[in-house]
């Protein structure tokens, strides 16, 4: 699907929203991604530090951590969802 948007010259990268995705994030908003994605990594700590989100990157998963590693994913997800209080 990336292929074809960006053939199509209809996609928009993500640091080019940073200012409207900060506006829409609730505060302390948390980004979990998996250290497998094919996106990389350290695009997604980048963006992180740009939202101004923490970002947490569980090592044994890939594009779909809640499927890969349901266990850590939902740790990490528990462990922000308490940090919201």
């Amino acid at each position: 699907m990336n292929a074809q948007l960006n053939a199509a010259k209809k996609a928009v990268a993500l640091e080019e929203r940073v200012d409207r995705l900060r506006e829409l994030l609730p505060p302390r908003a948390v980004v979990i991604g998996g250290a497998g994605d094919t996106r990389p990594v350290d695009a997604l700590r980048r963006l992180g530090v740009l939202l101004g989100c923490e970002v947490v990157v569980i090592p044994n998963a890939g594009h779909e951590p809640w499927l890969d590693a349901p266990a850590e994913f939902r740790a990490a997800l528990r462990a922000a969802v308490s940090r919201q209080g």
